[in-house]
């Protein structure tokens, strides 16, 4: 057998199960997954060394089940930040997103502070990972590994991210990019078609990658969903109203999956006020300066892998 590195031919692991209570229309869930977290070296995969993680991905955390009228659903954590480990040395609360099956490609997502929809209203109680307790087992090469769980669908959702200026006019890189109107300045009646990122698009984004107040990556940046109407995806009047999601395209062919320049397939459109802005469906997001309001307002589109 073939050990990476100082690889022992034993590894440390963590038992955990994944816990979750909810109420959907007065009836409550309680759900329960379990995993198991291993303690090896990474070196092959990644330049972490030793770590900790789960050999069948992190979509192992999870539970898919239906409600009391047959429709299915599916629980995920929502980690706080993008590099959270889910093999954390104790039991952690954490949050999640109930997503629920509906009609046609159309589903919609409930969390704390998205909770009613038309159809029903969600309180959720309890959730955490469970620290269980830990042992050993055997190494196994990674091609050896149980295989990844596997989504069958993809399914998207546009939302605007608010940046007041408070945010950025300590930022002098950024309120030039801004004053010289190298961010589009929005303007009533215009239509803002997208073919690929500029050059002053790729500028800004290299300025804000590294800063979570400006990047997005943050829990206090507001972030507004919008809900589809039609051809378009327009603001939400309700501040509660669950999250709505839609199946998103599948590529013909890998050359459709790799392009560039977005093909009119994987666009939407975006109403604001008498506004028309087109964003792509992958890789890019749009920013643009509302002069009226002094802020940055930026369209990105949310991905989720179900079921």
């Amino acid at each position: 057998m073939f050990l990476t590195g100082c690889q022992s031919p034993m590894v440390a692991t963590r038992s955990y199960s994944f816990d979750t209570s909810f109420l959907v229309s007065g009836k409550q869930y309680d759900l329960k997954t379990t995993f198991t977290c291993h303690h090896e070296d990474l070196t092959i995969i990644s330049t972490r060394g030793k770590d900790w993680h789960i050999r069948e991905g992190s979509r192992a955390v999870r539970t898919i089940g239906s409600l009391e009228d047959g429709t299915r659903f599916e629980v995920l954590p929502r980690p706080k930040h993008w590099n959270y480990s889910f093999c954390p040395e104790q039991t952690e609360q954490i949050d999640v997103r109930l997503f629920v099956e509906g009609s046609g490609s159309q589903i919609e997502s409930f969390d704390k502070f998205r909770n009613v929809s038309a159809a029903r209203i969600v309180e959720f109680m309890d959730s955490k990972l469970s620290y269980v307790g830990s042992g050993i087992a055997a190494f196994i090469e990674q091609q050896n590994w149980p295989s990844s769980v596997r989504p069958t669908k993809r399914y998207y959702t546009i939302q605007a991210v608010v940046y007041d200026s408070a945010v950025w006019k300590n930022k002098p890189q950024i309120v030039e990019l801004i004053k010289n109107k190298k961010i589009i300045w929005l303007e009533n009646g215009k239509t803002y078609p997208f073919t690929t990122w500029s050059a002053n698009d790729v500028s800004f984004a290299r300025l804000r990658q590294f800063d979570p107040s400006i990047n997005g990556y943050t829990d206090l940046t507001p972030r507004l969903p919008l809900v589809p109407e039609g051809e378009a995806w327009s603001f939400s009047t309700v501040n509660r109203n669950a999250i709505q999601w839609r199946l998103e395209p599948v590529p013909s062919n890998t050359n459709e999956e790799r392009e560039v320049v977005p093909s009119e397939k994987f666009k939407r459109w975006i109403a604001f006020r008498d506004i028309r802005i087109e964003i792509p469906l992958r890789k890019f997001y749009r920013t643009f300066y509302q002069p009226e309001d002094d802020r940055l307002l930026e369209f990105r589109v949310e991905h989720v892998d179900l079921w």
